[in-house]
């Protein structure tokens, strides 16, 4: 976790550092070193710029034998103060000094296995191993870069923090290391490459060494330590409210607004589980009121002597039935509204989700997810993402971008191309001519041996030939077949790179999440449906019993009437009583299983986030945000020279390594 967080912020400080701002002092530092890492000539080359075209430029500097070589300005040197006669121009001047560079490449090399001197390969033939570490006095963090030319026999190269291109027809590498860096963060401060090779020969290497982009990123930034700092104590009080089930903490900082959200929710979960517990009581009271009337209709049954009582006591079971499904039937939007606000607040947080998923690379658009179209939208994403179709994508892309680097060298294919055509046509020629020689033949043909006047006419057919419409759309035809054929070579290497993997995982990663959050949708859509098939019912046993009341009251005003019908209302009661039973048991396990179960589930979800997330925050954000104050407090200095006594500075070290 450490690790992973500083390499982000030391990445974030890198890439925000490539710009360069306006500078008062700018140092090119020409180092020549051997392959063991000493120096062996140092020049710094100061350039000092004058925006303002004063008369008079000062300088700090610790270097010695001062020469002025961008003009005629004359200057005077007190201890390590420099003072400059300007006349309105920039200063160029160079010198030496005793200071080791900010970073050396050091040369060690083992051919077949055997550690040897690099100053004895040359010649030698094998499996050859070089690593290139980048040294310091000083640990301080940079970066540096190394341009390495391979002999021409090199083959089955094998790299490790570099990368291999061709430059003017010759095989090269570029490695790199960022020395200096934290040890918690990894980063290497070498390269190696090994390859089998004959007759060896080394050259030199070209090196480059700066703070400039660490110093860039962190001024870019703007990132002070009480900020982050605040930042960071804000976020381990929360989670630790959090993780305890204590009072959030009000914050300032981007957490702000986190506390009243999460109290927002809780307090929705309260009101949910209260009105699932109201449902319950009166699920109970219309239970109660049910067993009320069948008993009534029981007694009533038993004979026409007590049909008065009877009837009353119908009235008024009847009457309760109606109370407690009316009180019950009014909680029915109430409850159809928490039931959807699940199904909302879980579409809204798949919505973020989805929104800040990285689908672009695989040319995927995300809808708003609603209740509607959640399901045939996930299930195209899901399509969309399958192992097929992210290869038939990685594969578009990885080919564009090899037939990118391939095109760069369209010239020297076509040129490849247009002596192969020449020598074709030239066959031609000569065979036209009665001449019994191959191109290659009469290229080298001694003297005599072709009169020159022949010799002419072939010369004047032959570029006629070549300057033709025809030879030269040939020409381009043969040079595009060649240009897709090295495309195609190379696209195998190119799909099985370390990219294509992570982006071919990324997709995998997002497909199982995308089938998980559809299922999640769909046990809750079903949840919600079932709440409310629940209300609708209960919206109609209330009418019902509505009917039922009035229906009472009209028996015990007529005591004839009603002593025909009941047996059938009898029957009817007990099914009602059954009913409400059943409708008391299910409210019941609702609220105690379901409502209770969800909201417990909930909150424990909260503390155990928060749980899990305290320690990462409250012990290795503390590591990397040290690590990043550090490394600030590191580039406060970062060049060769003195500091200059205004303005910025800018140190980039040029050093040439001789491995003959």
């Amino acid at each position: 976790m450490l690790k992973r967080a500083a390499i982000c912020i030391l990445a974030l400080l890198l890439c925000v550092g490539c710009a360069a701002a306006e500078t008062t002092k700018t140092e090119h530092v020409f180092v020549v070193s051997h392959p063991d890492g000493s120096i062996a000539d140092l020049v710094d080359t100061v350039r000092l710029s004058n925006p303002d075209h004063l008369d008079v430029l000062t300088d700090n500097t610790c270097l010695e034998g001062i020469e002025n070589i961008g003009g005629d300005e004359t200057f005077a040197k007190e201890d390590t103060t420099v003072t400059w006669q300007a006349n309105g121009n920039e200063i160029l001047y160079q010198g030496t000094s005793g200071r080791a560079p900010l970073a050396v490449p050091v040369v060690t090399a083992e051919l077949d296995g055997h550690t040897t001197p690099v100053s004895e390969l040359t010649g030698k033939s094998g499996h050859l191993t070089l690593t290139i570490r980048y040294t310091q006095e000083t640990p301080l963090p940079c970066f540096a870069a190394t341009l390495l030319l391979l002999p021409q026999s090199a083959r089955n190269l094998t790299l490790t923090n570099a990368k291999a291109f061709s430059l003017s027809g010759q095989q090269a590498v570029i490695g790199w290391g960022i020395p200096g860096a934290d040890e918690a963060i990894g980063l290497p401060d070498s390269f190696s490459l090994s390859f089998d090779a004959e007759d060896i020969s080394l050259d030199l290497m070209m090196s480059i060494a700066t703070m400039d982009p660490i110093r860039e990123g962190i001024d870019r930034a703007g990132l002070s330590d009480a900020e982050l700092n605040l930042e960071l104590e804000e976020a381990v009080s929360l989670l630790a409210a959090l993780s305890a089930g204590t009072t959030l903490p009000e914050t300032t900082g981007k957490t702000k607004d986190i506390p009243g959200k999460i109290n927002e929710l809780n307090d929705g979960l309260n009101q949910l589980e209260d009105g699932a517990h109201q449902l319950a009581d009166g699920a109970d009271a219309l239970n109660v009121g049910a067993a009320k009337l069948y008993l009534g209709m029981t007694l009533l049954d038993k004979g026409a002597a007590s049909l008065s009582d009877g009837t009353k006591q119908l009235a008024e079971g009847t009457q309760q039935l109606s109370t407690g499904l009316t009180a019950l039937s009014q909680n029915s939007p109430a409850l159809n509204d928490g039931a959807d606000a699940i199904l909302s607040a879980l579409l809204e947080s798949a919505n973020r989700q989805l929104a800040q998923s990285a689908l672009s690379p695989f040319g995927l658009s995300v809808p708003q997810l609603t209740p509607a179209n959640y399901k045939e939208t996930l299930d195209t994403l899901i399509a969309k993402l399958s192992p097929d179709a992210v290869k038939e994508i990685a594969e578009q892309a990885v080919r564009e971008k090899v037939a990118a680097s391939v095109r760069e060298n369209a010239e020297a294919i076509s040129s490849a191309v247009k002596e192969k055509v020449r020598a074709s046509v030239l066959d031609s020629v000569l065979t036209a001519a009665g001449i019994e020689m191959d191109a290659e033949s009469y290229e080298k043909r001694t003297a005599g041996s072709v009169d020159e006047k022949t010799a002419a006419a072939i010369e004047e057919s032959l570029k006629a030939q070549m300057a033709s419409e025809a030879v030269k759309a040939k020409i381009e035809e043969l040079t595009e077949a060649e240009i897709n054929a090295l495309v195609d070579q190379a696209l195998p290497e190119a799909m099985n790179s370390d990219e294509v993997k992570a982006m071919t995982a990324e997709a995998a990663a997002g497909l199982e999440s995308l089938k998980a959050l559809r299922a999640q949708l769909e046990q809750v859509d079903a949840f919600v449906a079932g709440v409310h098939a629940y209300t609708d019912g209960v919206d109609q046993a209330n009418a019902g019993a509505r009917e039922l009341l009035n229906g009472a009251n009209a028996a015990s005003s007529g005591a004839e009437t009603l002593s025909g019908s009941v047996k059938k209302l009898n029957d009817g009661v007990a099914q009602l009583k059954d009913g409400t039973k059943a409708l008391s048991e299910g409210a019941k396990t609702l609220h105690e299983t379901g409502i209770v179960t969800l909201r417990d589930s909930i909150l424990d979800a909260e503390k155990k986030g928060a749980s899990f997330l305290l320690p990462y925050v409250d012990e290795n954000m503390r590591d990397a945000l040290r690590i990043y104050e550090n490394t600030c407090e590191q580039v406060k200095n970062n060049g060769y020279d003195l500091a200059p006594q205004s303005g910025t500075q800018n140190t980039l070290y040029i050093i040439r390594t001789d491995l003959m």
